[in-house]
């Protein structure tokens, strides 16, 4: 069982902002809003399996890249009672009642019932990730 950590903290670390969150450390990345959806490189996912988007609008989304190559980006509102889940290597974490979810969404563990909402993402062939959001 994971024990909660304490405060967040902030750091830079080769231009890529580290945020820590309870025990996970996700990079932060800022996406380029176009077309009504985030756009970000796919070199932001060479070395980290997740990246959490700084897009100005709470809560944010992640995007995730599994061992096989593909990418989910889910949003970071825990179904069941709307807390930010925290992201670490297998799973989604919820800190507020402890709701546990993969990186495709679905849930683990309960008390939450139904799956994170989750986004499309296309690569476009020049590098970088497109992940559609709703209107």
């Amino acid at each position: 069982m994971r024990t909660a950590c304490g405060t967040a903290a902030v750091a830079v670390c080769g231009g890529v902002s580290l945020s820590v969150t309870g025990c996970s450390t996700v990079p932060l990345v800022t996406p380029e809003i176009k077309y009504g959806g985030l756009s970000v490189s796919v070199s932001v996912l060479a070395e980290e399996a997740s990246v959490i988007l700084r897009r100005g609008l709470r809560p944010p989304i992640v995007i995730h890249k599994s061992e096989a190559g593909n990418y989910t980006a889910l949003l970071l509102q825990c179904s069941h009672k709307a807390c930010r889940p925290e992201v670490f290597e297998y799973s989604l974490d919820c800190p507020c009642h402890g709701s546990q979810f993969d990186f495709d969404g679905r849930v683990l563990n309960g008390p939450a019932e139904k799956a994170l909402k989750t986004f499309p993402v296309t690569e476009d062939g020049e590098g970088n990730l497109f992940i559609a959001l709703e209107k």
